[in-house]
């Protein structure tokens, strides 16, 4: 014997409609609980620990602006730079040379070269194309 219950269209949407409404609102009370207890601990991510309250509390390093270069600073930090790059150039190449050598107290640097721009020379001509030649393009 075989028992045929009938549920109509109407019922079955008001059912899922409701299923649907009732999962929204037990999200939404779940996600507000979890925010309630997030705030209340300061933070889900980290447990609560002397060392994680006192990270929190901390204030940031402040560090002191860098001294400010005058001309004379860059000037001698230049000189500095100079006077390596000379002596490495003038560095003998091996160990022995470098115990026999004694290092220059001074470096001799070159006079510089004057500053005249050199002349660009003048293109050269083109000839003139002849008259039985095919056209290039």
């Amino acid at each position: 014997m075989r028992m045929e219950m009938t549920i109509t269209r109407k019922t079955l949407l008001g059912v899922v409609a409701a299923l649907i409404a009732l999962s929204a609102y037990g999200a939404y009370q779940g996600w507000r609980r979890s925010a309630a207890d997030d705030v209340a601990n300061g933070s889900a991510i980290l447990p609560t620990t002397p060392a994680v309250t006192g990270a929190r509390n901390a204030s940031p390093l402040v560090e002191p602006p860098p001294p400010a270069l005058t001309e004379a600073d860059v000037r001698e930090i230049a000189r500095q730079e100079a006077r390596a790059a000379l002596t490495r150039e003038q560095a003998p190449a091996t160990e022995t040379d470098q115990q026999a050598a004694p290092a220059p107290s001074t470096p001799i640097i070159p006079p510089a070269a004057p500053l005249t721009p050199r002349p660009i020379p003048a293109p050269a001509p083109a000839n003139p194309p002849s008259g039985d030649a095919a056209p290039l393009f």
